[in-house]
């Protein structure tokens, strides 16, 4: 068990008090499905899984697991190609998936602004109303985070933006629950994007909302 001398039912009781309890998971069945991913990784079970809908709800988690030394994994969605949302010692997965704003589309400037549980699926669609498009890479899951995909530098099919950072701003919850803001974020409260926690380096810092780019359908830019 990876959440130390605590058992899972002190974990899952004070889980329950900062998530809906109908957001906090121990099943066998549930735990299999988060031990792996579409990589080829091996599987390894977390304890509980949480799934999050907002930036406090993850400091709440993160805060916890801080002081508790418990692992704690962050996952954005079920498509992960390098076997990152497996947790290495089990403890807490974070589930985004959930976490589906898009909050802003600016066509002059061409970006948008999104929370990690939004798809590529989800966002071409939005992008659609607008004419316009996001910067894909090779043959995009529909299924995939594009937070996460961005992260993870996989390369993008426009020659112009293949090796550009396509993230303009994020905030990101540090190791002690605390958030930290790059970009325009430090100064508009409401862009956000964050990361998780780590003590011990027992979290991952994690995205929960960003500004990509992206293109008109019509253009090269």
């Amino acid at each position: 068990m990876g959440a130390g001398e605590f058992s899972r039912e002190s974990l899952l009781k004070d889980l329950s008090s900062m998530v809906a309890s109908e957001r906090v998971f121990s099943d066998t069945e549930t735990l299999k499905k988060y031990a792996q991913d579409t990589s080829r990784a091996p599987s390894r079970m977390p304890d509980v899984v949480v799934k999050v809908t907002s930036t406090a709800e993850i400091q709440k988690v993160v805060k916890y697991a801080n002081e508790k030394s418990i692992p704690v994994t962050p996952r954005s969605s079920a498509v992960g190609f390098y076997g990152a949302g497996i947790p290495q010692e089990g403890g807490i997965i974070v589930d985004m998936t959930l976490m589906k704003r898009i909050m802003r589309v600016d066509t002059r400037n061409k970006w948008v602004l999104i929370e990690p549980g939004v798809t590529y699926g989800e966002l071409q669609k939005e992008l659609a109303k607008h004419g316009m498009r996001a910067l894909n890479p090779l043959l995009p899951h529909q299924d995939k985070s594009v937070i996460t995909s961005t992260l993870e530098r996989e390369p993008k099919l426009t020659p112009k933006h293949h090796l550009d950072e396509t993230i303009l701003t994020m905030e990101m919850v540090l190791p002690t629950g605390d958030l930290f803001r790059t970009a325009s974020c430090s100064a508009r409260v409401q862009w956000r994007f964050m990361p998780l926690p780590l003590k011990k380096c027992r979290t991952r810092c994690i995205p929960t909302c960003a500004t990509p780019w992206a293109r008109a359908l019509t253009g090269t830019g």
